[in-house]
Protein backbone atom coordinates (compact mmCIF):
# COMPACT_ATOMS: atom_id res chain seq x y z
CA UNK A 1 0.00 0.00 0.00
CA UNK A 2 2.42 2.60 0.57
CA UNK A 3 3.67 2.51 -2.95
CA UNK A 4 0.25 3.36 -4.10
CA UNK A 5 0.21 6.66 -3.26
CA UNK A 6 3.89 6.88 -4.45
CA UNK A 7 2.48 6.07 -7.60
CA UNK A 8 -0.22 8.54 -7.68
CA UNK A 9 1.66 11.77 -6.90
CA UNK A 10 4.52 10.33 -9.48
CA UNK A 11 1.58 10.37 -12.68
CA UNK A 12 -0.09 13.50 -10.93
CA UNK A 13 3.01 15.44 -11.47
CA UNK A 14 3.34 14.11 -14.52
CA UNK A 15 -0.21 14.82 -15.71
CA UNK A 16 0.39 18.39 -14.35
CA UNK A 17 3.79 18.83 -16.25
CA UNK A 18 2.34 17.81 -19.56
CA UNK A 19 -0.56 20.39 -19.26
CA UNK A 20 2.01 23.01 -18.63
CA UNK A 21 3.57 22.21 -21.98
CA UNK A 22 0.61 21.45 -23.73
CA UNK A 23 -0.68 25.13 -22.23
CA UNK A 24 2.27 26.69 -23.46
CA UNK A 25 2.24 25.90 -26.88
CA UNK A 26 4.06 22.56 -26.51
CA UNK A 27 7.11 23.84 -25.28
CA UNK A 28 8.30 26.64 -27.68
CA UNK A 29 8.37 29.67 -25.75
CA UNK A 30 5.37 31.50 -26.35
CA UNK A 31 1.28 30.36 -26.69
CA UNK A 32 1.81 30.78 -30.08
CA UNK A 33 0.57 27.61 -32.20
CA UNK A 34 2.45 28.46 -35.64
CA UNK A 35 5.31 26.99 -34.72
CA UNK A 36 7.17 29.97 -35.75
CA UNK A 37 10.01 31.80 -33.03
CA UNK A 38 10.09 34.84 -35.26
CA UNK A 39 9.78 37.34 -32.76
CA UNK A 40 7.11 40.92 -34.34
CA UNK A 41 9.43 43.72 -35.25
CA UNK A 42 9.39 46.87 -33.56
CA UNK A 43 8.21 49.66 -35.63
CA UNK A 44 8.47 53.38 -35.29
CA UNK A 45 5.56 55.69 -35.85
CA UNK A 46 5.96 57.41 -38.86
CA UNK A 47 6.98 61.17 -37.49
CA UNK A 48 4.69 64.16 -37.12
CA UNK A 49 5.20 67.82 -37.28
CA UNK A 50 2.79 70.69 -35.78
CA UNK A 51 3.04 74.58 -35.01
CA UNK A 52 1.79 77.38 -32.71
CA UNK A 53 0.56 79.31 -35.62
CA UNK A 54 -0.17 78.53 -39.13
CA UNK A 55 1.67 81.97 -40.27
CA UNK A 56 -0.33 85.15 -42.18
CA UNK A 57 -0.40 88.64 -42.13
CA UNK A 58 0.98 90.65 -39.09
CA UNK A 59 1.60 93.94 -37.28
CA UNK A 60 3.89 92.82 -34.47
CA UNK A 61 6.33 90.08 -33.90
CA UNK A 62 5.61 86.44 -33.99
CA UNK A 63 6.70 83.84 -32.10
CA UNK A 64 6.35 79.90 -33.22
CA UNK A 65 6.91 76.94 -31.29
CA UNK A 66 7.51 73.33 -33.18
CA UNK A 67 6.38 69.98 -31.76
CA UNK A 68 6.78 66.46 -33.28
CA UNK A 69 6.35 62.96 -31.90
CA UNK A 70 9.51 62.48 -30.47
CA UNK A 71 11.32 63.24 -34.20
CA UNK A 72 14.29 65.60 -34.11
CA UNK A 73 12.93 68.58 -36.16
CA UNK A 74 15.00 70.15 -38.79
CA UNK A 75 13.87 73.61 -40.11
CA UNK A 76 15.06 76.48 -42.75
CA UNK A 77 13.88 80.13 -42.84
CA UNK A 78 14.79 80.45 -46.67
CA UNK A 79 12.00 78.88 -48.24
CA UNK A 80 14.60 75.92 -49.28
CA UNK A 81 13.61 72.51 -48.45
CA UNK A 82 14.74 70.91 -44.72
CA UNK A 83 16.94 67.61 -44.79
CA UNK A 84 19.01 66.50 -42.19
CA UNK A 85 21.67 68.97 -42.60
CA UNK A 86 19.73 72.09 -41.97
CA UNK A 87 19.40 73.96 -38.51
CA UNK A 88 17.92 71.62 -36.23
CA UNK A 89 15.18 73.54 -33.58
CA UNK A 90 15.44 73.84 -30.10
CA UNK A 91 12.82 76.24 -28.72
CA UNK A 92 11.06 78.61 -29.82
CA UNK A 93 11.61 80.80 -33.48
CA UNK A 94 10.54 84.58 -33.24
CA UNK A 95 10.31 86.18 -36.45
CA UNK A 96 9.69 89.96 -37.48
CA UNK A 97 10.29 90.57 -40.99
CA UNK A 98 8.95 87.91 -44.05
CA UNK A 99 9.65 85.04 -43.58
CA UNK A 100 9.39 81.10 -45.58
CA UNK A 101 9.46 78.84 -42.43
CA UNK A 102 10.04 74.71 -43.50
CA UNK A 103 10.13 72.72 -40.80
CA UNK A 104 10.20 68.51 -41.35
CA UNK A 105 10.69 65.75 -38.37
CA UNK A 106 12.88 62.83 -38.91
CA UNK A 107 12.92 60.11 -36.83
CA UNK A 108 16.02 57.25 -36.46
CA UNK A 109 14.94 54.98 -38.42
CA UNK A 110 15.03 57.07 -40.98
CA UNK A 111 11.53 58.36 -41.68
CA UNK A 112 10.23 61.82 -41.90
CA UNK A 113 7.53 63.55 -42.02
CA UNK A 114 5.86 65.50 -44.80
CA UNK A 115 7.14 69.07 -44.17
CA UNK A 116 5.32 71.82 -42.84
CA UNK A 117 5.74 75.49 -44.49
CA UNK A 118 4.44 78.55 -43.31
CA UNK A 119 4.46 82.24 -44.06
CA UNK A 120 4.80 85.01 -42.63
CA UNK A 121 4.47 88.27 -44.01
CA UNK A 122 4.32 91.86 -41.88
CA UNK A 123 2.71 95.30 -42.89
CA UNK A 124 4.10 97.84 -40.18
CA UNK A 125 2.76 100.54 -41.79
CA UNK A 126 -0.66 101.94 -41.05
CA UNK A 127 -2.95 102.28 -44.48
CA UNK A 128 -2.73 106.16 -45.43
CA UNK A 129 -6.61 106.95 -46.06
CA UNK A 130 -8.34 104.86 -43.28
CA UNK A 131 -9.13 108.01 -41.47
CA UNK A 132 -10.76 109.10 -44.43
CA UNK A 133 -12.51 106.26 -44.73
CA UNK A 134 -13.67 106.02 -41.56
CA UNK A 135 -14.57 110.09 -41.51
CA UNK A 136 -16.92 109.01 -44.98
CA UNK A 137 -18.70 105.62 -43.80
CA UNK A 138 -19.28 106.87 -40.52
CA UNK A 139 -19.04 110.38 -40.21
CA UNK A 140 -21.29 113.24 -42.45
CA UNK A 141 -22.15 116.82 -42.18
CA UNK A 142 -24.75 116.44 -39.85
CA UNK A 143 -22.84 114.50 -37.01
CA UNK A 144 -19.36 115.37 -37.47
CA UNK A 145 -18.73 118.04 -34.62
CA UNK A 146 -19.57 115.19 -31.85
CA UNK A 147 -16.73 112.87 -33.09
CA UNK A 148 -13.72 113.64 -31.97
CA UNK A 149 -11.12 111.45 -34.25
CA UNK A 150 -7.35 111.19 -34.01
CA UNK A 151 -4.59 109.11 -34.93
CA UNK A 152 -2.09 107.80 -32.82
CA UNK A 153 1.25 105.66 -34.38
CA UNK A 154 -1.37 104.26 -36.73
CA UNK A 155 -4.47 103.68 -34.38
CA UNK A 156 -7.50 105.40 -34.37
CA UNK A 157 -8.92 106.49 -31.24
CA UNK A 158 -12.58 107.93 -31.79
CA UNK A 159 -14.77 109.38 -28.91
CA UNK A 160 -18.51 110.56 -29.58
CA UNK A 161 -19.55 113.28 -27.06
Amino acid sequence: MIGSPQKFSRLLAALLFALCLIGCGGGSGGGSSSGSSTPTPVVAPNPTISASSSGGLFNQSQQVTLSSNGATIYFTTDGSAPTAGAQRYTGALTFENDTTLKAVAMNGAGQSSSTLTLNFEFDYEAPTDFALKALTGVINNTNAAAFALTIIRGEVNASYS
